[in-house]
């Protein structure tokens, strides 16, 4: 498996984690008033749709790195579009916890938007040194 795959995976294993217990906590403590109530559903979908294409996009980075710009943002709209969906569906099915699924859901999306970007940077840079 290659080294920046397995980075990405522990990576969003250990931020699933943390965006599945913070509502709980939050609740426990009454910061919140409202838990996102699918939670772990929005979490997992992100958290394999991005796996998935950042797998893919990690090797059209060594195979096409002329087409590289073309398929991250490609890969971009694939993940707004099912997205989107999701947080449709989600919405439609609890009214009550629309805000709070809605929140997870853009908090979320970002911070793995952020690690997926800069893995790929990170591994950008390793494929650069290595050609020198």
């Amino acid at each position: 498996m290659n080294q920046s795959l397995l980075k990405f995976i522990i990576t969003v294993l250990i931020i699933s984690a943390a965006f599945i217990a913070m509502p709980i906590v939050a609740m426990d403590r009454h910061w919140i008033q409202t838990a996102p109530s699918f939670a772990i559903e929005i979490v997992f979908t992100l958290a394999l749709v991005t796996t998935i294409l950042f797998n893919l996009l990690l090797q059209i980075q060594k195979s096409d790195p002329q087409g590289f710009v073309q398929r991250y943002m490609l890969s971009i709209t694939i993940k707004m579009v099912i997205g989107g969906v999701l947080i449709l569906i989600v919405i439609f099915m609890d009214r009550a916890a629309a805000m709070a699924n809605a929140l997870l859901f853009i908090l979320y999306y970002f911070v793995l938007t952020g690690v997926e970007i800069f893995l790929l940077l990170q591994g950008r840079k390793a494929d650069g040194k290595s050609k020198r």
